[in-house]
């Protein structure tokens, strides 16, 4: 018999129905034979593809070589850099904003975190050089050191804070604990001890060599201070020179805050000699006479006469002739009493030499005369 032309899925259809009335008419209890199961029917059409999910956040800096010379190891560090090279950093959040800046170490957290363009610095230490950005050719060893330094360069501050408030200060070095510590613009300063020039401010061409040494100066300009608390009180005085002139048992040095143009040594109270090489033995030519105030300044000047210096004067020169006079007659009479006792011991002499010349020669008169023995055997 002769089937016409059916589709496709008639076709599945009709094979699915026979195979059911099969399994129909031979159920297992009847024991009827099951029939094979039909073909598969074909695969159907792929559904359309999902719109793509939104991105996510960028994933951490990796550790370790970035590239261009650049090394960072810890979350954050050098995590906005775009052309910068050998930079390196250590900890979390190290050169963390820089982009550009290239020769830069930082190690610590924070440190030279807000770097972007600055070069050639080095910060070790918990925050230090922290909020740096385009200065350069700093070094900070410490934590806080340099911490506020934005735009100050060739700056050095080694110890805790050392230099922390230096903003735009530049050519300063600062060694020990808080040295320099509230320096903003001063410039060319050396602090060197705890604490030492620690209140300067703007305050330029300083040295302070000590713990303490010009603790209290500001904005003074051209001090030296050697010793601890040498130049304690100064503030604002400029072209001083104090050299251990701070008693450590009284707490008193004997610098003056505003004072300029001085030169102190040595602590009230505490020294009683003073030995100063080239000044015995070497004679100089004119000069004026040396002064010493009751205060222990000393300074040159003129001696002023008076009528009356004069008339006293004149008394101690007419006294000072009278001895003199009366000297001379003394030394004379004793010159002329010496002479007589001369005279008189030549003489004694003379008569001694007499007496025994005639001793001797009543000795030569007494003498026996010599005797003769002949001898006719």
């Amino acid at each position: 018999m002769k089937i016409g032309f059916f589709p496709k899925c008639a076709i599945v259809f009709v094979f699915a129905a026979l195979a059911f009335t099969a399994r129909a008419d031979h159920d297992p209890k009847g024991k009827g034979k099951i029939g094979p199961t039909g073909p598969t029917g074909p695969t159907g059409a792929t559904g359309a593809t999902g719109a793509t999910g939104a991105t996510g956040p960028a994933g951490p800096t990796e550790d370790g070589d970035l590239g261009n010379g650049n090394t960072s190891e810890g979350a954050g560090a050098l995590a906005n850099l775009t052309t910068g090279g050998n930079n390196t950093a250590m900890g979390f959040d190290a050169l963390n904003a820089n982009t550009t800046g290239g020769a830069n170490t930082a190690t610590g957290w924070d440190a030279l975190d807000a770097n972007t363009t600055g070069v050639e610095n080095t910060a070790t230490g918990e925050r230090a050089l922290h909020l740096n950005t385009t200065a350069s050719f700093n070094t900070a060893t410490g934590g806080g050191a340099l911490f506020s330094n934005t735009d100050g360069v060739r700056n050095t501050a080694d110890g805790y804070q050392a230099l922390a408030g230096n903003t735009d200060g530049f050519d300063n070095t600062a060694t020990g604990y808080e040295a320099l510590r509230d320096n903003t613009e001063g410039y060319a300063n050396t602090a060197t001890g705890y604490l030492a020039l620690s209140s300067n401010t703007t305050g330029f061409n300083n040295t302070a060599t000590g713990n303490g040494a010009l603790f209290n100066n500001t904005t003074g300009g051209n001090n030296t201070a050697v010793g601890v608390g040498a130049g304690f009180n100064l503030t604002s005085g400029h072209d001083n020179i104090d050299i251990g002139n701070f008693n450590g048992t009284s707490s008193i040095s004997t610098d003056v805050a505003g004072e300029s143009n001085t030169i102190r040594i040595g602590a009230e109270g505490t020294q009683s000699a003073t030995y100063i090489a080239g000044i015995k033995g070497y004679a100089i030519t004119g000069g004026s006479p040396v002064f010493i105030d009751s205060n222990g300044r000393l300074g040159t000047g003129t001696i002023s006469v008076t009528a009356n210096d004069n008339v006293q004067h004149n008394r101690a020169i007419a006294s000072l002739k009278t001895k003199v006079a009366e000297q001379a007659q003394a030394i004379a009479e004793l010159k002329s009493a010496l002479r007589k006792q001369q005279a008189e011991f030549a003489a004694r002499l003379k008569e001694q030499d007499k007496r025994i010349q005639t001793v001797n020669d009543k000795v030569e008169l007494t003498k026996p005369a010599p005797q003769t023995v002949e001898n006719n055997q």
